[in-house]
C-alpha cells in the first residue's frame, strides 16, 4: 500500500500523497496515533476543524490472510481527549488495498453543513454533493449511494448522530451484499 488520500472538507481539495518510509511500518491503530500526535494540536476541540478523521488499514491488509482487510477508524476522542480508534470489518478494506491505499485522512470542517460522498477510484477521487443524504438513517443512505454508484461499491458512512456531531456517534461499514452492516463506535467527528 503506497498512497494516503487527504480530503480537506473546507476547500474541497483531495490530494494523493506517497506513503513515507516511516509510515510503511505503521498500520491501523498505530498509524492513527502517530498521525494524530504529529498533526493534531493536543488542545484542539475534538469536533472542531483541527481534529482529523482517519481511516487506516493494517500492515497485512493487502494479503490474502482472512480477516485482515479490516479498517481502523479514529481521531481525537471528544469523550477522553485522547486517541480513539475502533476496528471494523466489511468489504471496504479489500477495495482500498486493491487500489494501493493505506489511509484516508479527512481534515478541517466545511463552511456550511452539506452531505458529500467521497468517491475513490483507481485513477481519481472526487467529492460528490448529494444533499438528499441529509438526515437519512444509515440504511437509507446506503440505498441512495448504491442507486447512484452501483451495487459493488464499498461504503463507509454515518447517520444523523454523526451529522449532528454527537459524541457517541459511530460509523457504519457495509459488506458487498448489505446483509451485514458493521459499526465502528469511534466517537470522533465525521
Amino acid at each position: 500500500m503506497k498512497w494516503i488520500i487527504r480530503v480537506n472538507t473546507r476547500n474541497k481539495t483531495i490530494t494523493k500523497e506517497a506513503v513515507t518510509k516511516e509510515q510503511e511500518r505503521l498500520g491501523g491503530r498505530l498509524f492513527i496515533a502517530n498521525l494524530l500526535n504529529r498533526e493534531v494540536p493536543p488542545t484542539c476541540e475534538p469536533t472542531g476543524r483541527y481534529n482529523k478523521f482517519i481511516i487506516a488499514l493494517g500492515l497485512l491488509a493487502d494479503t490474502n490472510i482472512t480477516t485482515v482487510g479490516q479498517l481502523s477508524i479514529g481521531g481525537k476522542s471528544p469523550l477522553t481527549g485522547g486517541v480513539k480508534e475502533s476496528n471494523v470489518g466489511g468489504s471496504v478494506g479489500k477495495k482500498l488495498t486493491s487500489m494501493g491505499i493505506k489511509a484516508i485522512v479527512i481534515e478541517d470542517t466545511p463552511l456550511k453543513p452539506t452531505c458529500y460522498v467521497l468517491v475513490i477510484r483507481a485513477d481519481q477521487s472526487e467529492l460528490v454533493e448529494i444533499s438528499e443524504l441529509q438526515g437519512k438513517l444509515v440504511e437509507e443512505s446506503v440505498q441512495i449511494i448504491r442507486g447512484k454508484f452501483g451495487q459493488k461499491v464499498g461504503i463507509v458512512c454515518n447517520g444523523p448522530a454523526g451529522e449532528m456531531m454527537m459524541y457517541g456517534a459511530g460509523v457504519a461499514c457495509t459488506d458487498h451484499t448489505d446483509l451485514q452492516t458493521r459499526y465502528a463506535g469511534v466517537c470522533v467527528k465525521f
